[in-house]
């Protein structure tokens, strides 16, 4: 009872005792575990930082109050694209095998013009833009005007980095 506030005379009353249980104070910290969920929510939320920053440097640079924002999300087909890319770089990091097998496609030259920026991790389609579309109120808040999410097929937009028009 007066552990929480005597920690130390607690403890040594415990001792006197004869208890030879360690208190609370002795034992070590608990381990983090990272669960699968963990894992997922942190890839969404970096998703949604990441386009946050975006549209910040977006707006500090064209230096104008949004009216509108239009972000859109890399179709199915560049998502494919770019995993096999990131697989293949890590099995292998030669560009002229890489050019050989997926073709001279824009973004594969988009994505090998850096290797080295690429993440490590497979992205997917629904989660970016499941995302970001449920974050569409939470953006619009943030910058104070209409946000719409939807596919894009242009070439700006690419996996992990979506397409962004402000208006």
């Amino acid at each position: 009872m007066i552990h929480p506030i005597f920690p130390f005379v607690s403890e040594e009353i415990n001792e006197k005792l004869g208890n030879k249980e360690l208190l609370e104070s002795y034992k070590s910290w608990p381990e983090l575990e990272h669960t699968e969920q963990d894992i997922t929510l942190e890839r969404e939320f970096e998703v949604l930082n990441r386009t946050v920053d975006d549209i910040k440097n977006l707006i500090k640079i064209l230096k104008l109050q949004p009216k509108s924002i239009k972000i859109g999300v890399a179709d199915r087909a560049k998502f494919e694209v770019y995993n096999k890319v990131v697989g293949r770089l890590k099995e292998d990091r030669d560009l002229s095998k890489i050019y050989k097998e997926m073709g001279r496609d824009e973004l594969v030259k988009k994505l090998i013009k850096n290797p080295n920026k690429l993440p490590d991790e497979l992205r997917d389609y629904e989660t970016e833009l499941n995302v970001l579309k449920e974050a569409e109120g939470y953006i619009s808040k943030l910058f104070k005007a209409k946000v719409q999410v939807s596919e894009s097929s242009d070439d700006k937009a690419i996996p992990g980095k979506p397409k962004i028009e402000v208006e």
